[in-house]
C-alpha cells in the first residue's frame, strides 16, 4: 500500500512500539483497529509491527483496512517493519507533514515519549491551521490523566485557552458517543437528517439560501463563512467570487434576498462534488461560530451532561452565542435568576449557580423554560424532544436518543450506528 493509492479519509494513530504491562492496552489497540475499518477509514501510523502499532495495524489489515506507515530512515534497523506496507522518509518533520497529509483525525492510544511528542505536535498543528483537525486520546486505564491535569492546569493558570485545541479524551472506543450523538441531533434538528450531508441546498423567504451540515444561510452570514474558509483551499476554483460581493452585504444587513445570488445552490454542489474538503471545512465553521463559544459557557459551568452540553451548543446555532435577551448568554442570565437557593434533584451532577448549589438536570429544565418562552416556532420541535430525553434520563446518550422530526414524529438516533465520526 502506498500514499497514492490512499484516500484522504485516513486516522493517524500515535501508539507505542511496546506491549506495556496491562493486556488491556493491546486490547485497546485491537478494538481501535477495528472501529477504523468498521467506520470506513484507513489507517496512517509511524510503521513497525511491534507493540500497540503492531496490533492496530495488523487488526486493520485483517479487517480488510487500508494501511501505510511512514518510517524515518534512521529508525528502520529498530523495527521489524512490514515494508510492503511502509515509505521511508529523511526525518521526523518529513514524516509529521507527510502523516498529516493523509489525515483526517489523530488518535493516540497510550504510548511513551515519543506519542507524547507526536501528540503535542498534532495539537499544535491544529491550533494554527485554517482546519483543525481532532485530536483523541484514549484513556486507558486513566493512562493520560496526568497529561490531562497538566491541560486542564494550563487552562486553570490563564495560560492556554479552554477552547483553543481540538483534544478529546476519552475512557473507552465507543469513540466518544455522547459527542457524535451531540453532532447528530444538531444536524437533525437543522435538516431533518442525522447524517451530515455537506452538498444539500434549499432557497428560502426567511433565510434566503440555506446549505450544508446545518443549513448555514446566506442571510445570517455563516454561509459566507463556509465560503471564506474555502478560499483557502488549494483545490477552489472561486465559484463564488461573483457572489461574494452581493454575499457581504446580505450578511451584514440580514437580509434574506437572493437578487445576484441565484446560482448560490448550483455553486453549492459543484464546490461538494470537486476534490475541496467541504464537510470538513463546513465542520471547522460550525466549530469555530457556535461549538467554541458555546464551550466558553460550558466550560465556565462546569456542565457533565452531554444533554446539557448539545442543549446550549443548539442555542448558538439557532439563536447567537452572544449575551442578548434571546441568545446562549441572556437565556442562561435568566435561567440563573431563578434560582436563589441550593436546589436539589434528579441527576447526581450539581453545577453552580452564582452562590448556590443546583441540580444540572434541573436548572436545565429551568433553561429549557426560558427558551420555550421566546415563542420560536423553530424551537418547537427541539424543545419536545429535549424534554423527552430528560424524562428516558438519557443525560450521557447512553441509549438510543428518542427525539421528534419536523413533522412531529419520533425518531430513535442509536449510538450503535455512529462509530468513528471525526
Amino acid at each position: 500500500m502506498t500514499a497514492d493509492t490512499m484516500t484522504k479519509k485516513s486516522i493517524c494513530v500515535f501508539c507505542a512500539a511496546r506491549d506495556g504491562n496491562d493486556a488491556s492496552f493491546a486490547d485497546a489497540a485491537k478494538e481501535l483497529g477495528q472501529e477504523i475499518v468498521k467506520s470506513g477509514y484507513n489507517l496512517v501510523y509511524g510503521g513497525g509491527d511491534k507493540g500497540l502499532m503492531g496490533h492496530v495495524s495488523r487488526t486493520v489489515r485483517e479487517e480488510g483496512g487500508k494501511v501505510v506507515g511512514f518510517i524515518i530512515e534512521e529508525l528502520i534497523k529498530t523495527k521489524e517493519a512490514q515494508i510492503e506496507d511502509n515509505i521511508l522518509v529523511k526525518d521526523n518533520k518529513a514524516c509529521r507533514e507527510a502523516m498529516d497529509g493523509l489525515s483526517a483525525a489523530y488518535i493516540a492510544l497510550p504510548g511513551g515519549f515519543w506519542t507524547i511528542e507526536e501528540i503535542l505536535q498534532a495539537i499544535s498543528f491544529s491550533q494554527s491551521s485554517a482546519t483543525p483537525k481532532p485530536v483523541v486520546l484514549v484513556d486507558t486505564n486513566g493512562y493520560y490523566a496526568p497529561l490531562k491535569a497538566l491541560f486542564d492546569n494550563g487552562v486553570n493558570s490563564l495560560l492556554a485557552a479552554a477552547s483553543a485545541s481540538p483534544l478529546a479524551i476519552i475512557d473507552e472506543l465507543k469513540v466518544d458517543c455522547d459527542a457524535n450523538i451531540m453532532y447528530k441531533l444538531i444536524s437533525f434538528f437543522e435538516t431533518n437528517n442525522p447524517d451530515y450531508d455537506a452538498r444539500q441546498c434549499s432557497r428560502s423567504s426567511e433565510s434566503g439560501f440555506s446549505a450544508g451540515i446545518v443549513n448555514f444561510s446566506t442571510r445570517y452570514g455563516d454561509a459566507l463563512a463556509v465560503i471564506e474558509q474555502i478560499e483557502s483551499d488549494s483545490n477552489y476554483n472561486g465559484q463564488f467570487d461573483d457572489m461574494k460581493p452581493a454575499l457581504e452585504r446580505y450578511a451584514e444587513s440580514s437580509s434574506s434576498s437572493t437578487s445576484g445570488i441565484s446560482e448560490f445552490c448550483e455553486q453549492w454542489v459543484a464546490v461538494a462534488d470537486s476534490k475541496v474538503d467541504f464537510l470538513g471545512h463546513q465542520i471547522n465553521v460550525l466549530n469555530k461560530k457556535y461549538y467554541e463559544p458555546a464551550y466558553e459557557y460550558i466550560s465556565d459551568m462546569n456542565l457533565e451532561y452531554a444533554l446539557t452540553k448539545t442543549v446550549l451548543f443548539d442555542t448558538a446555532i439557532a439563536h447567537g452565542a452572544g449575551s442578548g435577551s434571546s441568545s446562549l448568554g441572556g437565556l442562561i442570565k435568566k435561567t440563573n435568576s431563578k434560582f436563589t437557593k441550593d436546589t436539589s434533584g434528579p441527576s447526581g451532577s450539581t453545577i453552580k449557580v452564582g452562590d448556590y448549589e443546583v441540580d444540572e438536570i434541573t436548572w436545565l429544565e429551568k433553561y429549557l423554560d426560558a427558551r420555550e418562552e421566546l415563542g420560536s416556532s423553530y424551537d418547537k420541535i427541539r424543545i419536545k424532544s429535549y424534554r423527552n430525553l430528560i424524562r428516558d434520563k438519557n443525560y450521557d446518550f447512553d441509549w438510543p436518543a428518542r427525539v421528534f422530526d419536523w413533522n412531529d414524529e419520533r425518531k430513535d438516533l442509536p449510538c450503535s450506528s455512529v462509530g468513528l465520526s471525526i
